[in-house]
C-alpha cells in the first residue's frame, strides 16, 4: 500500500511517515511541494504521486487567529489565504 502525507514537516506528519514505513512506501511533502492554499497544487500533487492512502496532516497554527475564523480574510491577501480549505481529494479527477 502507497500513503501520501500531506504536512510532511509537521509533527503530526513526520510522526505518520515514520508509523506508517512499515506498512509500505510513504511519499510526506511540506508546504513547499504542495501548497494547499494553491487551489491548482493538490490535484497536481495526488498526479504526480498516485497513492492508495491520501492522509492531510497539514494544519494552520496561527491558533489565535483561528479562533477568530470570520476575520481571516481581513487578515489574508486578496490572493491567497492564510488558511484555506482544500477541495476534497475525492473530487480530483485523475
Amino acid at each position: 500500500m502507497r500513503f501520501l502525507v500531506l504536512g510532511g514537516n509537521g509533527q503530526l506528519g513526520r510522526e505518520l511517515e515514520r508509523a506508517l514505513a512499515p506498512l509500505g512506501p510513504v511519499v510526506a511533502l511540506d508546504r513547499s511541494q504542495c501548497d494547499l492554499a494553491d487551489p491548482r497544487a493538490l490535484p497536481a500533487v495526488l498526479r504526480r504521486y498516485p497513492a492508495d492512502v491520501l492522509l492531510n496532516a497539514a494544519a494552520c497554527n496561527a491558533v489565535d487567529l483561528a479562533s477568530r475564523s470570520r476575520i481571516w480574510p481581513e487578515r489574508s491577501t486578496p490572493r491567497r489565504p492564510k488558511c484555506w480549505r482544500p477541495t476534497p481529494a475525492a473530487q480530483v479527477k485523475s
